[in-house]
């Protein structure tokens, strides 16, 4: 049981605290860790930055064995906080547009077949879902735009307003299905499709 005192004197600091400054721990008298929360805290890292091979295999053992348990935590976080996570992933992208770029291009550095893949069946989409009434004129000159206003300074990217590889449905490579819009903006909607927000 917790003792019935407010306050509690740490060891290590010697400052008088609040119990809420000390963690539970049920072997011991009080019901208290020893040390305070900043105590053990610095105790902690202290620990994790003369050893960090073996924080690794600890945080490793850990993740294993409460796998499951984490993510199925995670997973029903980000059902239940869907609008709050897109509005951070947003405003962090906004804040950060040279990490992305940095992590971007460090990850098609380690992954160059998914890239070399990716680059391919890209090509394939836009063939395949090109019809044979595009304006191709049309469809270059919003490429020629949009190359214009990058060599400008401008982070923008030609996107397809309706996906061509779109889980709810799929679009046509044609001009009225063609948007230039900020990089930013085209890697928060990704592979994405709202009706709603189809502008006509």
């Amino acid at each position: 049981m917790l003792c019935d005192a407010l306050e509690k004197i740490c060891p290590k600091c010697k400052e008088t605290k609040l119990l809420t400054e000390f963690r539970k721990c049920s072997s011991s008298k009080d019901g208290l860790q020893y040390s305070c929360r900043a105590c053990m805290c610095a105790v902690v890292a202290r620990w994790k930055k003369a050893n960090p091979e073996a924080n690794k295999a600890h945080s490793s053992r850990h993740y294993q064995n409460r796998a499951e348990h984490i993510k199925a935590r995670a997973s029903a976080y980000q059902k239940a906080n869907k609008d709050v996570i897109k509005a951070t992933r947003a405003r962090w992208i906004e804040k950060n547009p040279q990490s992305i770029k940095t992590i971007k291009s460090n990850w098609n550095k380690a992954n160059p077949g998914y890239l070399a893949y990716s680059v391919s069946a890209r090509r394939a989409a836009k063939s395949q879902r090109t019809p044979a009434w595009a304006d191709k004129d049309s469809i270059k000159q919003i490429y020629i735009e949009c190359s214009n206003r990058r060599a400008q300074g401008e982070d923008v990217v030609v996107d397809h307003i309706i996906p061509l590889r779109g889980k709810l449905v799929s679009g046509l490579h044609v001009a009225e299905n063609l948007r230039i819009i900020p990089a930013r903006e085209n890697l928060l909607k990704n592979n994405k499709f709202d009706p709603e927000h189809v502008h006509s």
